[in-house]
């Protein structure tokens, strides 16, 4: 169902930006196979995560820092 979806458009970033489309297919899969491992208690507490955060990005980028790195 996703590839569906994202195929469309996939073919025109990769040619635009070939090193941002790897960094951001590596962060779809590491999330996905976080999603997978999660318990249904722990996938619900994440659903309201990131229905919060989706809410007051500003927040959580004041009170929740995190370290940005280059991805490979």
């Amino acid at each position: 169902m996703l590839d569906d979806y994202v195929k469309k458009d996939y073919d025109i970033v990769f040619k635009n930006n070939e090193v941002l489309t790897n960094n951001v297919m590596n962060r779809i899969n590491a999330i996905t196979e976080k999603l997978c491992k999660a318990s249904v208690d722990d996938l619900v507490l994440m659903d309201s995560l990131i229905d919060k955060y989706n809410e007051n990005k500003e927040w959580f980028f004041e009170n929740l820092p995190t370290e940005f790195k280059d991805l490979k």
